[in-house]
């Protein structure tokens, strides 16, 4: 849909493509996420490799919807579905969509020991992604996740962690801590510049 709406410039094509990954995430969350194990025993029957998959196709389109949204920088929105929808920023639902189910994957379905970690790397990653990007909304995001992290460590994981997985992810989100000072220290006046 959102190759139809770049090569048509059609922007029924982009509301199509917002209501579309709504609706994707909608079914990944009731199917996949909490609706996979419903009529059968033993735990969870979904496949992480599916939500992955989901989130990886979603956000191979951003380089398609970063280019729209240069095509429609001077357009104003032509309906109030299309304003209500976003339909010129669609870098915006492509990033935050594959985001959020990777981010709820986490945390409902791996070990409990290991969503801090996981979760610290996924915000490393979009910090990355943000600056490489030039995109605000991206760094906010992966910083959030970060402050998130350690927010978990400090009520939850000190206290009901096994030692091993507490120690590791004590090293793993303070390696990540101090990348991402290091990258915003060695950057400061271009992360400046963008903020």
């Amino acid at each position: 849909m959102i190759a139809a709406a770049f090569v048509l410039d059609k922007e029924v094509f982009l509301q199509q493509t917002i209501l579309l990954v709504a609706g994707i995430v909608a079914r990944s969350f009731e199917h996949n996420l909490f609706g996979a194990s419903y009529f059968a025993a033993g735990g969870w029957r979904g496949k992480f490799s599916v939500m992955s998959a989901t989130a990886a196709l979603l956000l191979s389109a951003l380089p398609i919807a970063f280019r729209i949204r240069a095509r429609y920088a001077d357009r104003k929105p032509g309906s109030l579905l299309s304003r209500w929808l976003v339909v010129h920023r669609p870098e915006q639902t492509l990033f935050f969509a594959p985001i959020a189910i990777i981010v709820f994957t986490i945390w409902m379905k791996m070990n409990p020991g290991m969503v801090t970690l996981a979760w610290g790397i996924v915000g490393v990653a979009v910090i990355l992604l943000g600056l490489l990007l030039s995109q605000r909304s991206y760094r906010l995001t992966g910083l959030s996740l970060l402050v998130l992290c350690v927010a978990k460590i400090v009520v939850h994981d000190v206290w009901n962690l096994s030692e091993r997985d507490r120690y590791v992810t004590f090293i793993a989100l303070g390696a990540s801590l101090i990348l991402v000072s290091t990258l915003y220290g060695k950057y400061r006046d271009t992360v400046r510049r963008l903020l």
